[in-house]
């Protein structure tokens, strides 16, 4: 059976009207629409296609029952491949944890400490964009808890100076868990501004 075997991938192509196997002259096995690496396309091109499944709304459970099993592709009406891209807007994803981003307007003058987000049992508060302007020559830092860990350098302000951070879905920095969100001030000097958080796990 072995020797029938052989036998049948060397007999020309012109026995078979589709031929079951083709070998190439070194013995490897040809693949009907194979490309090289970096080949171009071109219109009539053969290959296999890579079949996806379409949710429209991309089911929250995917299609394999279990961590682990095999799955298809999921993509939306458009063919476009669902990812994961951890933030839709509405919520940004630690993990597999969704956390809705909050706001809260910065307008303190005390010195030294300065409550900015209340503390939240057993979560962080994670900062992830911030601007602030001061009346007066000052020197600020964000801490975790009321004269606690400091979480950023001592930034030294000009009068009417201010900071400004960009955007970072992954944070800028973020408090121990359990603790609140504090900016010390060197001075009593009016600090107004705004930053955006979420409570993470």
């Amino acid at each position: 059976m072995k020797k029938l075997f052989i036998l049948l991938l060397l007999l020309p192509s012109v026995c078979w009207a589709n031929p079951p196997l083709r070998v190439d002259s070194t013995g490897d096995l040809e693949v009907s629409g194979s490309r090289a690496e970096d080949s171009a396309a071109a219109s009539g091109d053969e290959g296999i296609m890579g079949l996806t499944v379409r949710d429209d709304a991309l089911s929250e459970n995917g299609f394999a029952g279990t961590d682990g099993d095999y799955q298809p592709t999921a993509t939306d009406s458009y063919g476009r491949t669902w990812t994961n891209t951890a933030i839709d807007g509405a919520t940004i994803l630690d993990g597999t944890t969704p956390m809705t981003p909050k706001f809260k307007v910065i307008d303190h003058a005390a010195t030294p400490d300065n409550e900015i987000v209340a503390l939240v049992a057993s979560k962080k508060i994670r900062v992830l964009q911030y601007a602030l302007i001061c009346a007066g020559a000052v020197t600020v830092r964000f801490e975790s808890s009321t004269g606690g860990t400091a979480l950023t350098g001592q930034m030294q302000l000009a009068a009417n100076a201010g900071i400004s951070s960009a955007y970072s879905p992954v944070g800028l920095f973020e408090t121990v868990a359990g603790e609140n969100l504090n900016m010390e001030l060197s001075g009593a000097t009016s600090c107004d501004g705004h930053l955006v958080y979420v409570e993470a796990p």
